[in-house]
């Protein structure tokens, strides 16, 4: 035989399990909740973090974003608190019914149960209560806060900005002075470049006079050379090419000294300031060697140099030997020996 008894009290063992996992199930709502307590209070900083960024204005939008979304919040976590509240008392209401059929006395220690339970949810919606109006005043808080901050971000900004425009004051005074500082130095530079320059042209006027009374010089030096210079017979052959040639030389000479002392003269734009500096020199010592050459080479002409002709016998003999001296751009050699050929005058070299 099986007792009966023992049916009743895993019947009530059961539900009393079950009273514990709906009660756990609260608890665990509770816990939801203050877990979107948390989560609101996370949004709430985020919120606030915000609106240290933005405007009196935006604040006053935010914050009725902010309570709407809370109120909506409130009104969700309250409906579905109700509807887990109703489901839940329905299903214990039922089960209370069924262990009501069962046992009497069993119910009179659930009725105690629930009405513990229902303290419980009491002193927890009292608790969500007083988290509200904590809520609500950490938000006032926050919002004299920002509004605070606002006021000192505001303040440290117009301070910023009168530092930045005494410093860009102070910059462009800088500036001003700098730039006449140099005006002042190109200036003095210009000018002391200027009287350089006045002064080296002087000089070099100076060296071009002094060249010219050289060129003079070594002119009559060439003149009195070509004087000294007999035609021969007709059949010889005289080195009057050469002698323009170098004629052709020397006022070649003179053409590249007058072009370099203009070079240096006005400057070129090509070169260091330095090189150009030196430049006047080096070549003021080339031209110095170069006349000390001329003169040697003059020194060396002016010695008798040996004949290397016979002299010439007489075809007519009653006229006279009359060897006339050319001198050199005095007479063309064609119009020269024209003037031979209608005098009379023949000479010519023994072979």
């Amino acid at each position: 035989m099986v007792d009966n008894s023992s049916i009743p009290d895993s019947n009530f063992m059961q539900n009393m399990l079950e009273l514990g996992n709906n009660v756990l199930k609260v608890q665990e709502n509770y816990n939801l909740i203050i877990e979107q307590n948390k989560s609101l209070e996370k949004e709430i900083k985020k919120c606030m973090d915000k609106l240290e960024v933005d405007n009196d204005k935006n604040l006053t939008n935010i914050q009725n974003s902010f309570d709407q979304k809370f109120n909506l919040f409130q009104k969700e976590i309250t409906n579905k608190l109700e509807q887990k509240y109703k489901e839940n008392y329905q299903s214990l209401e039922l089960k209370i019914q069924e262990i009501e059929e069962e046992n009497t006395e069993k119910i009179t220690n659930l009725k105690q149960m629930i009405s513990d339970l229902e303290k419980i949810i009491k002193q927890k919606d009292e608790k969500i209560n007083s988290l509200d109006g904590e809520i609500k005043q950490k938000i006032s808080e926050i919002e004299r806060d920002h509004y605070k901050d606002l006021l000192d971000i505001q303040d440290k900004s117009g301070q910023k900005v009168e530092q930045i425009q005494n410093e860009i004051k102070q910059i462009k005074t800088e500036n001003e002075a700098y730039i006449k500082t140099i005006k002042q130095k190109n200036k003095e530079k210009y000018q002391q470049l200027e009287t350089e320059n006045k002064n080296k042209i002087e000089n070099l006027k100076e060296i071009i006079k002094e060249k010219e009374v050289k060129i003079t010089s070594l002119e009559g030096d060439i003149t009195r050379k070509d004087a000294a210079i007999i035609v021969p017979e007709i059949g010889g052959t005289i080195n009057i090419d050469e002698n323009l040639q170098d004629k052709k030389t020397e006022e070649d000479i003179m053409d590249d000294t007058n072009e370099k002392i203009l070079e240096i003269v006005l400057g070129s734009d090509d070169g260091d300031d330095e090189d150009a500096e030196h430049k006047p020199l080096d070549w003021l010592a080339e031209m110095e060697k170069k006349d000390e050459d001329i003169k040697e080479q003059m020194n060396e002409d002016k010695k008798e140099p040996e004949n290397p002709f016979i002299e010439p016998k007489c075809v007519n003999p009653e006229k006279p030997l009359n060897i006339p001296i050319i001198k050199r751009r005095s007479m063309p050699l064609i119009e020269y020996l024209c003037q031979l050929h209608t005098t009379g005058n023949y000479f010519a070299f023994a072979n």
